[in-house]
């Protein structure tokens, strides 16, 4: 089990300054074992990953997000139109794919910190204007709070160049 993480948040009005693929947004991953970039789309009742059926979701999520754990399996975070949140994720007590509910949170987002040489995965997302973040690693049971400074909107979340961290670029309410 690795240590609570402490990603650094920052205020930051260019999305660019994110590594690709997080800086166009949601949806995007690279793959750890290719480096290539993938993407996560809802099409007729299926969630798909490069155009391949992931799983069967009946409704069309208003917010779809995924990456890449170290074995290149994917994790889908989704939000419902009900405000219904869950991630999709390999479980390796299992061992295979589990669905946990997350309840309703706001904006949530996920990312891998392999390109700061980490092995883990983060999932990031506001409870009542706070960001709130699980790990892979405690296999999204648990958790966290980051801080305590209001924020409304997490905009985007992914390795940041210049401080060499995690980061969620927000917008303070």
């Amino acid at each position: 089990m690795v240590g609570i993480l402490n990603p650094n948040t920052v205020e930051i009005s260019l999305d660019n300054t994110l590594l690709p693929p997080r800086n166009t947004g949601r949806g995007l991953a690279k793959k750890p074992s290719t480096g290539t970039i993938s993407e996560v789309t809802w099409l007729a009742g299926q969630i798909r990953i490069d155009g391949a059926n992931f799983f069967a979701l009946a409704t069309e999520p208003v917010i779809l997000d995924f990456a890449f754990d170290s074995a290149d399996r994917g994790q889908v975070v989704y939000k419902l139109p009900d405000d219904s949140t869950y991630i999709r994720f390999y479980d390796p007590i299992i061992p295979g794919y589990n669905t946990l509910p997350l309840g309703n949170v706001t904006d949530p987002a996920i990312c891998n910190d392999f390109e700061l040489l980490g092995s883990n995965t983060v999932l990031v997302y506001l409870v009542n204007n706070l960001v709130n973040y699980r790990l892979q690693s405690d296999r999204y049971q648990t958790e966290y709070q980051l801080h305590t400074t209001p924020l409304s909107v997490i905009r985007r979340f992914g390795v940041q160049t210049s401080t060499n961290s995690l980061a969620v670029l927000k917008t303070f309410p």
